[in-house]
């Protein structure tokens, strides 16, 4: 081989590892840059996730907040009754009490979870495992409206005797005032009996846990005690007539007729 050829030869070599190692660079270097990327990549995902957790947190805090407002205000309302028994009350502000006492320890959990996925059951339990707004809040506010039912039968009552009074002294054929007040008297005693028998279908419910049957047992027992409340309401408003038949007719016989026939009862 000439000189030329070796030189020529040499140079071809020469040639051939400097481009393999500048592609070796290139490719190190695509190597790295794709590195970063992926690292730069997961940064985003990860602070993505992490404000994906920190608002569903601030959430569940403000519906956990939002129904322990409302249960210490029906729990105040609730002591406040005059005509439900001390015992019911006591069972209502020990619920309330333990409603609230879960949710505090649901929050504490809530808010120390790193998992989204145990993050989402966590928050999901705030509405199915505390039935306030299915349960407890129901079963209170069917106390309140019981309690302002039985207010109303009591006012009725003496409302009833001072009528009974006008009557007897009063002159003229009584006979549709007597009716319409002896009706009085028995819508009012039926609107008792319905406030009571609707405070006791619910005095014994507690949540359901998730327990379906429990479940239905108390949506049927709130169901009829609705329908009792709303039975005595109806027969308060019949009561309130008969009481305006036996003013009006003291009025036209010329009989005091003093006695205030107003008597209001709601549900909320």
């Amino acid at each position: 081989m000439n000189t030329s050829k070796i030189v020529t030869a040499c140079a071809a070599v020469a040639l051939l590892a400097s481009t393999s190692v500048a592609f070796a660079q290139v490719d190190v270097s695509a190597a790295a840059g794709a590195s970063v990327q992926a690292a730069g990549t997961n940064v985003q995902v990860d602070a993505a996730l992490q404000a994906r957790i920190t608002k569903a947190k601030d959430r569940a805090d403000q519906e956990i907040q939002r129904r322990t407002d409302m249960l210490n205000e029906l729990n105040t309302r609730v002591q406040a009754m005059a005509h439900v028994s001390a015992d019911e009350k006591t069972a209502i502000s020990t619920l309330v009490t333990s409603q609230i006492s879960a949710l505090a320890d649901q929050k504490t959990k809530i808010d120390g979870e790193t998992d989204i996925a145990e993050l989402k059951v966590d928050i999901q339990s705030i509405a199915q495992s505390y039935r306030i707004f299915m349960l407890v809040m129901p079963r209170a506010r069917i106390d309140v409206a019981a309690d302002k039912i039985n207010t109303a039968v009591t006012a009725l009552t003496a409302l009833s005797a001072k009528l009974q009074t006008r009557i007897s002294s009063a002159t003229g054929d009584s006979t549709a005032a007597t009716a319409a007040l002896t009706d009085m008297n028995a819508k009012a005693a039926d609107a008792k009996v319905q406030a009571d028998a609707a405070v006791a279908l619910v005095a014994a419910l507690q949540p359901d846990n998730g327990d379906k049957t429990v479940q239905t047992a108390n949506a049927a027992a709130l169901k009829d005690a609705r329908a009792k409340i709303q039975a005595a309401i109806k027969g308060l408003h019949a009561a309130k007539q008969d009481a305006h038949t036996v003013v009006k007719w003291l009025h036209e016989v010329g009989a005091s007729a003093n006695a205030s026939a107003s008597s209001s009862v709601t549900t909320q």
